[in-house]
C-alpha cells in the first residue's frame, strides 16, 4: 500500500500542474479502505475552471489504474443547488487532496448544509406525487402479468427499482446509488424492509413474491403520502382502490 500511496502522490502532483485545476478530491473504494489492487481503480474528482463541463478518462500509472473525473466548478455548484443526489453523495464521501483557494472545502460545507436540511427539500411534494403515480402504474402491471413469468420478471424489476429509489429518497438526500448497492442501502435504513425487498426480488414462489410486493407497495405509498401537508392528498383513487383491496 505504501507504493500505491506514493503513486497517488505522484499523479496528484502531475494533475495539479494541469491548466485551470482548482481542486482534487478522492472518493470510492481506496478512500473508504476497501481498495484491492488489481481489482478496482482509484477514483479522483478534479474540479477545474474551464468551460468543458464533464469528462472522464482512465490512466494507468506505474501499474495502478486511476479513473479521473473532471468537472467544471460551475457545474458542481449547479448540481448542488438543484440538490442532485449522486453529487451530494460523492461530495459527502470524498476526501480533499488538493484545494486551491478553499473551493473544495466550500463545496463540502454546502453539501453538509444540504443534508442537514429537511428531506422534503431534496425530495419535493411534487416529486413524491410523481413517484407515487408511477409506482401505482407499475404495481398494476405486476399484478396483470403475474402468471406470465417473462413479463412478470420485467415488470417486477421496474417496480422494485422505483420502490427502492423512492424509499431511499424518503430517508436519504442522495437517493439510490446504483443497482448493486440497492440492498445495502435499504439495510442501512431498515433491515426489516430490506428483508421484504429481498424476498420480493429473489426467485421464490410467485405467491410469496406477490405477498412481499403488496407489502412494499403499501409501505412506500403510505410513506409518500404521509410526509405531505394534512390538507394535501395526492394519492389517486386508483391507489386508494388497490390499498383497500390489499387491506381487505
Amino acid at each position: 500500500m505504501d507504493d500505491i500511496k506514493e503513486c497517488l502522490k505522484e499523479i496528484v502532483e502531475k494533475i495539479k500542474r494541469e491548466e485551470k485545476v482548482l481542486a482534487i478530491l478522492g472518493y470510492g473504494s481506496y478512500f473508504t479502505g476497501k481498495y484491492k489492487n488489481g481489482s478496482s481503480d482509484i477514483d479522483l474528482l478534479i474540479i477545474h475552471g474551464s468551460k468543458i463541463d464533464l469528462f472522464r478518462k482512465k490512466v494507468v500509472y506505474r501499474e495502478v489504474e486511476f479513473e479521473l473525473r473532471y468537472m467544471a466548478e460551475k457545474s458542481l455548484v449547479k448540481l448542488l443547488s438543484h440538490k442532485h443526489g449522486p453529487t451530494i453523495k460523492h461530495m459527502l464521501d470524498s476526501e480533499i487532496i488538493f484545494d486551491n483557494k478553499n473551493i473544495a472545502r466550500e463545496l463540502k460545507l454546502k453539501t453538509y448544509s444540504i443534508v442537514e436540511s429537511p428531506i422534503v427539500e431534496t425530495f419535493s411534494i411534487e416529486n413524491r406525487r410523481k413517484s407515487a403515480l408511477l409506482i401505482e402504474s407499475l404495481y398494476r402491471k405486476v399484478h396483470q402479468v403475474k402468471y406470465d413469468l417473462g413479463f412478470f420478471e420485467f415488470a417486477c424489476s421496474k417496480f422494485l427499482l422505483n420502490i427502492a429509489d423512492s424509499y431511499i429518497r424518503l430517508h436519504r438526500h442522495w437517493g439510490l446509488q446504483g443497482f448493486r448497492k440497492m440492498i445495502s442501502q435499504l439495510k442501512d435504513i431498515d433491515e426489516s424492509f430490506a428483508e421484504h425487498f429481498s424476498l420480493a426480488m429473489s426467485p421464490n414462489h410467485i405467491e410469496t413474491r406477490i405477498k412481499e410486493i403488496d407489502f412494499l407497495y403499501r409501505e412506500v405509498i403510505m410513506l409518500l403520502g404521509g410526509e405531505t401537508n394534512s390538507d394535501e392528498n395526492f394519492v389517486s383513487q386508483g391507489i386508494m382502490n388497490i390499498l383497500n383491496v390489499v387491506d381487505n
